[in-house]
């Protein structure tokens, strides 16, 4: 299970993470995100590499419609698959 912030604001929001589960965290525009997710020397968790690329882009395209309707909430729990590419060899 990955979480995913998704917010709009004016104001600075402290993410305080636990450092046993998250080794490091950044606000990025979505351009950013995407030259970031090519970069092969950034590690990512299997399942952030999956949403980003099924759901991710989605939600931020329609990021108003995201933070203030149900959606994009289906009510489903999916179970993501993890290609070998995104596991550690």
């Amino acid at each position: 299970m990955d979480y995913i912030l998704l917010i709009r604001t004016d104001d600075p929001v402290d993410v305080i993470p636990n450092p046993e589960e998250v080794d490091n965290h950044k606000y990025v525009t979505q351009d950013e995100l995407r030259e970031m997710m090519r970069d092969e020397d950034l590690l990512w968790s299997p399942w952030f590499r999956i949403i980003e690329k099924e759901f991710l882009h989605t939600w931020w395209d329609n990021l108003d419609e995201a933070l203030s309707t149900p959606k994009f909430v289906d009510g489903k729990i999916h179970r993501l698959e993890i290609p070998v590419a995104y596991t550690a060899a």
